[in-house]
Order: structure tokens, then C-alpha cells, then sequence
């Protein structure tokens, strides 16, 4: 073995596999189009989605400041639906939830 190989084989084995490695498509799962019913989401008038101030769309709630669902730790994307991207939330016993929705239990996710 020469000299040049030996110094190529030693900076090989010093690469991270990680760089190597090839990167997830997290594109196709979370632009996945779901087929979900009406009844696959949280009900707003259902008397724990109304104790805990859940609404739908965030925006037309001052007091949310801009907080959605889509930045809630309890918030787990799924998929597309109707357009909107939607997802489980733990608070609602993992029902669907739109991205824009929000309710007094939102936590800033940990990045």
C-alpha cells in the first residue's frame, strides 16, 4: 500500500457517516393527502374543547397572539386535508387538528 493510499483510506474513515448518508423525504409524508371525516377532528362545541378555548382558526382570537397549533409541542403533523395541513393533537385524544387552530393548552415546541 502506498503512502497516498493509506492517507486516502485514513481521511475516508474520517467522514461522519451521517454525511453520507441519504437524507429523509419528510416532503411525501407530511404533503400526504388524507381522507378523514368530519368526525376524525375536534368538535368545537364538544365541553372540552370549549373549557379550553379551542377555535379553530387562530386569527379571529386576539388573545392567541399568533400561537397555532402547527408551533404546539402537542401538535403532530399528518398530512393534507382539504388543502390545509392537519394533524393529531395529545390535548384532544390525538383528533385532528387544521395547523391554524389553537386553544389554551399550546406549548412552544422545543426546536
Amino acid at each position: 500500500m502506498t503512502r497516498r493510499q493509506l492517507v486516502n483510506l485514513i481521511a475516508a474513515s474520517l467522514i461522519p457517516s451521517f454525511l453520507l448518508a441519504k437524507p429523509e423525504n419528510k416532503t411525501l409524508q407530511s404533503d400526504l393527502k388524507l381522507n378523514l371525516k368530519p368526525s376524525d377532528f375536534v368538535d368545537p362545541g364538544d365541553p372540552v374543547a370549549t373549557s379550553l378555548k379551542y377555535s379553530e382558526d387562530s386569527k379571529k382570537r386576539k388573545d392567541f397572539e399568533g400561537n397555532t397549533c402547527e408551533s404546539c409541542k402537542y401538535f403532530s403533523r399528518k398530512g393534507v386535508y382539504d388543502g390545509t395541513v392537519v394533524g393529531t393533537c395529545v390535548v384532544f385524544q390525538d383528533k385532528f387538528v387544521n395547523q391554524n387552530s389553537h386553544c389554551i393548552s399550546w406549548t412552544q415546541k422545543n426546536l
